[in-house]
């Protein structure tokens, strides 16, 4: 597009902003050393890096420069290039001498003005580059996404930073340019680590003293003083040597007190922040908002393992513990001692469980501490906001079933994981293809051993769903209901299959009945609950259920489902405010990329309505709103036989995200995909031409449904011999060259 046509638009974009350290210093010491070596900087390393690629350099200053590109993975692999290239000359130049720079990336929404460029996505940017370390680059959430597994790099959360002149603090991620670090990603530390337990409650408290008692209140329980809740501790061991012993009981206790209904209590994040604490119990209730303490430790003597706990209750006077035990067993009974800590604690708390609750509380579904650490670890990430964590998940199930065989919830869990894989299309973290035969034949070895297991019953069934089997998905549910009417899994499946063959009042029957079976619903399951009412058409239900939902726990695909209940409401501004939020770590998603999912729903008018409702709540119908603006550009019939006839022969250099990519497609009509980030394999599938739209069907890629795409040409680029197309697929935008094949 030429310049003349870009002024005062606005676009989505990757801006770099880079500046030198301590330029005035250097300028005082030698100015014209100092100029000399800025200029062949910026001939021999800075300028060649650019074009190489693909940036544009909007504006240079005296000691630094902003630079426009067209994608995330472009602007971070040009920093690390020159920051490498910066530190290897500075190894020439003398101490005093050394030139360093600082670099922030951000990806968002800048208003173009002829050359020059503006917005809040050009000043994130530059505020990061102003946090960054000498020699460092500091770059946006939306760019990590972005980037994450695409280049040989590392990254380290920093967590959220306040970030001046900008309304909203920014969550920002160090790049590692160690090439040992490749492939790292290090997260924020959230336990303090500080020995035995020290009096740095004081630290807490002077924190609720700076930014006030209420506010302090918000970071750890949504409860007001007086309010019955529960804070657990971190375990101990003695002298270390037992910390997977005490990890292993911290994380069974609060699996199961976080899905009791009756009582509040404690974060996961804020269990974890008290590790080595000193609690002062006057200050908890006060403070804390919350009635309830329970701690223990974990140790070995004489080849047996002693653990114990206590329960202490804040309104009780002089001496608080109102409940303490000990037990002694052997280290392949201590998960079991756990389970009897656990109960005894809840009776103390006179807490009524419902069965499954009762079931949670009684049961150790392993044996080995460290199988059940590593299958914690991977619950965690399973549920986490980044879809990405459940690579690692995969490894923690791996773990744990390797640890011990007969380990079913490990089993199970990483069924799921991988099935979520599948689901998703998530090739970048496993072929989506083993994925599926993996959680097939998860699934068919715990059924081989009990048929009727409800959670194995619950998998299958989805699986069927999305295999389009609805008629089979709802008789298996239907009788498995039957057979198990108070088991809260199978009303959730049963409203799916209820769902997918139109049954819009019988599923949400269904789904009341899985809430009130149900132990206490995590923030991910809220958001999956609240989907599946708003398909079933009660967007009244779906929006109490995501107004439960902690503002720290939000996902990002809660605010696509929180869009959908409010524009259903009347509430399009929210709508759009929540869709807005999506997209700035999301800018890539669209309609089109969701739609495939809705062929599990026999009645079109599902998908009719969601597409009528994202797309007034500003969700982009193509990547990046590609086609906007560009109708006549659109490739039809045609010309598009002639391009995919032998006249023309099509070349690919680079993908969607600016990684290579090359491509293969065949006149028998077969197709094969080959992405950078893929490690080699392959998606290949069948092509077509429909109308003016190319067709593909890709077996690992949304469960091989066929998906369509339009070919638009850049005619300003384009000449007899070669045209310049871009392919808008629903993943992103693909450019390609179709060259002239002389006879």
């Amino acid at each position: 597009m030429r310049k003349a046509e870009l002024n005062g638009k606005r676009r989505l974009a990757a801006i770099a902003a880079v500046d030198m350290v301590g330029y005035s210093r250097l300028m005082e010491l030698d100015e014209v050393g100092t100029l000399a070596l800025q200029k062949a900087i910026q001939d021999e390393v800075f300028g060649p890096a650019v074009e190489e690629c693909g940036g544009r350099v909007v504006k240079t200053t005296g000691d630094g420069a902003l630079i426009e590109f067209g994608s995330a993975v472009n602007a971070v692999r040009w920093a690390a290039q020159f920051q490498r290239a910066i530190t290897k000359r500075a190894r020439e130049i003398s101490d005093d001498r050394w030139i360093t720079y600082r670099v922030g990336i951000n990806v968002g929404d800048i208003l173009v003005d002829g050359d020059d460029i503006f917005g809040e996505g050009v000043n994130v940017a530059a505020r990061l580059e102003g946090l960054a370390e000498p020699g460092g680059i500091l770059v946006s959430e939306a760019v990590f996404r972005n980037v994450k597994g695409k280049l040989a790099l590392g990254f380290a959360d920093q967590g959220t930073l306040s970030v001046k002149n900008i309304s909203e603090p920014v969550h920002a991620y160090s790049v590692l340019l160690d090439p040992g670090d490749a492939g790292k990603i290090v997260a924020r530390k959230e336990r303090l680590r500080v020995g035995r337990r020290k009096s740095l409650i004081a630290a807490v408290l002077c924190l609720a003293a700076v930014i006030g008692v209420f506010a302090a209140k918000d970071l750890f329980l949504d409860t007001a003083p007086g309010t019955a809740g529960l804070l657990i501790l971190p375990f101990e061991s003695e002298d270390g040597g037992d910390q997977v012993l005490a990890d292993a009981a911290t994380e069974m206790l609060f699996l199961s007190f976080e899905r009791q209904r009756h009582m509040p209590i404690s974060t996961y994040s804020t269990t974890l922040a008290y590790e080595g604490v000193d609690v002062p119990l006057d200050e908890v209730s006060q403070n804390l908002g919350l009635r309830y303490v329970l701690d223990g430790s974990a140790e070995t003597a004489k080849g047996q393992i002693e653990v114990q706990a206590r329960l202490r209750d804040t309104e009780e006077l002089g001496d608080s513990t109102i409940w303490q035990r000990s037990l002694t067993g052997d280290r392949d009974q201590f998960l079991d001692m756990v389970v009897t800590l656990k109960l005894g604690a809840a009776g103390a708390m006179k807490l009524k469980l419902n069965p499954v609750e009762r079931t949670i509380f009684e049961t150790a579904p392993t044996g080995s501490p460290e199988a059940f650490l590593a299958f914690a670890k991977a619950e965690r990430l399973l549920d986490s906001k980044d879809f990405t964590d459940i690579g690692e998940a995969l490894s923690q199930y791996e773990r744990a079933i390797e640890l011990d065989p007969a380990f079913v919830e490990a089993k199970l869990g990483y069924a799921e994981a991988n099935f979520k894989v599948w689901e998703g299309s998530f090739n970048t973290i496993r072929f989506t293809l083993d994925a599926l035969k993996i959680a097939t034949d998860t699934i068919d070895e715990v059924l081989e051993n009990d048929p009727k297991h409800p959670v194995a019953i619950g998998l299958q069934v989805q699986m069927l769903i999305q295999h389009l089997e609805r008629d089979r998905a709802l008789s298996i549910a239907r009788s498995s209901v039957f057979s198990n009417p108070n088991e809260p899994v199978l009303r959730y499946v049963h409203g799916l299959s209820l769902t997918a063959i139109g049954d819009y009042d019988k599923a949400i029957e269904a789904f009341e009945e899985f809430e009130r079976l149900s132990p206490r619903l995590n923030s991910g399951e809220k958001g999956d609950l609240s989907w599946s009412y708003l398909r079933a058409g009660d967007s009244d239900r779906a929006l109490t259920l995501l107004s439960g939902i902690p503002e720290d726990e939000i996902k990002e695909q809660h605010l696509r489902i929180m869009a959908d209940a409010q524009y259903e409401q009347g509430n399009v501004e929210a709508a759009r405010g929540n869709i807005e939020r999506f997209l700035v770590n999301n800018v890539w998603l669209n309609l089109n990329w969701m739609k495939p999912w809705f062929d599990i729903y026999k009645d079109p008018t599902v998908y009719q309505t969601y597409a009528e409702v994202m797309l007034g709540s500003g969700l982009p119908e193509w990547p990046f709103d590609f086609p906007k603006g560009r109708e006549g550009d659109r490739i039809e019939h045609e010309q598009l036989v002639q391009l995919h006839s032998d006249e023309f022969e099509e070349k690919h250099t680079i993908g969607p995200f600016g990684a290579p990519y090359s491509e293969v497609r065949m006149p028998d009509g077969t197709i094969s995909m080959n992405f950078a980030w893929m490690n080699g394999i392959s998606l290949t599938g069948t092509w077509r031409i429909a109308g003016d739209q190319i067709c593909r069907r890709l077996p690992s890629v949304h469960q091989g449904r066929e998906l369509c795409h339009y070919l638009y040409l850049d005619r300003a680029r384009s000449t007899d011999e070669t045209l310049f197309v871009s392919s808008v697929l629903n993943f992103g935008v693909i450019n390609s060259e179709f060259v002239h094949v002389n006879d």
